[in-house]
């Protein structure tokens, strides 16, 4: 009877050690907040939700449909809306007006070490134009998040336009996807160029609600353009540039307010509260120059400066 039960539990467990990855689940939600070129960066200007809306039939696949406004986190594709996913095993495809060819490889959690893939889009449903991107996989662990095991992946995005390449290491994660955007692409040929200035919030029916700021998911920065201009500066560093620590002055004290720390390719890097008093230690923080927020409790700007981060 012993030896049964113990079969049984490997069993069990080697059952759960092979359980396919869970992506877009019933009540999936992505929040971001954007910004865009009438809009001083990093000053979020409206929020964009991409959702799934339910299943639908393309040939003889059930697959799940996504509402979105955007394909890209930077210059946008254009009129690729709506995108249908479908998943085989551990890889997650999608296919929408934009993907040359129809269905290519969103995310590939199978992956391992040295794995890669490659995406080509298209400027828009009519163009000729198109964009390449290859994905590769450096690493790969496990991490907790609202109690659930998920796997995760840090991998580095190329950028192919031409000869014109860029790169960028992002964080692959099951559920989530990409930890900047879901659609992890640059559009080099749009010169329609919103960009993604945070990264609110992910839910799903089972997983619950990941917020990965102090903000809402609804957030809506309501600091309008003169505003913003009269804000941008009046927040002082010192010292400017720093290494270790830095203290902060205001124009105006308000009691406890949020510091955001946010690195030029627009990802909140570190956030903090402060009360004002004291100085802050920054030694985590990757030399580089920085965009520095101080939001209220209610989320309202108190200022705005740029600050350099030196050994």
């Amino acid at each position: 009877m012993k030896k049964i039960y113990l079969l049984t539990l490997l069993l069990f467990s080697l059952k759960n050690l092979n359980a396919q990855v869970v992506f877009c689940p019933p009540g999936a939600k992505w929040s971001y907040n954007w910004a865009n070129s009438m809009t001083p960066y990093p000053l979020a200007a409206y929020n964009d939700q991409i959702v799934y809306t339910g299943d639908t039939i393309i040939g003889a696949e059930t697959v799940k449909k996504l509402q979105h406004s955007f394909f890209s986190y930077e210059c946008l594709f254009a009129e690729c809306n709506p995108t249908y996913l479908k998943q085989i095993g551990d890889t997650v495809f999608m296919k929408n007006p934009c993907t040359v060819g129809g269905w290519q490889i969103l995310y590939n959690f199978a992956a391992v070490n040295g794995s890669s893939w490659q995406n080509t889009i298209t400027k828009g449903p009519t163009s000729a134009i198109t964009c390449t991107y290859n994905i590769s996989i450096n690493s790969i662990s496990t991490v907790t998040i609202n109690g659930m095991p998920l796997k995760q992946m840090n991998a580095t995005y190329q950028f192919y336009y031409g000869s014109n390449l860029s790169s960028s290491t992002e964080t692959i994660t099951e559920r989530l996807g990409s930890s900047r955007y879901l659609f992890n692409f640059r559009n080099y040929i749009s010169t329609d160029c919103n960009y993604i200035s945070r990264n609110l919030c992910y839910t799903d029916s089972s997983f619950g609600l990941l917020q990965y700021t102090q903000f809402p998911c609804n957030f809506a920065n309501p600091v309008g353009m003169n505003e913003y201009l009269n804000t941008s500066n009046n927040l002082n560093i010192f010292p400017n540039p720093g290494s270790d620590e830095i203290e902060f002055g205001f124009e105006f004290k308000t009691g406890n307010c949020n510091i955001e720390f946010t690195d030029l390719s627009g990802r909140v890097v570190k956030q903090v509260l402060i009360d004002n008093d004291g100085p802050l230690n920054i030694r985590d923080l990757e030399e580089g120059l920085y965009i520095i927020t101080a939001f209220s409790s209610d989320g309202d700007i108190l200022g705005r400066s740029k600050f350099l981060k030196t050994h």
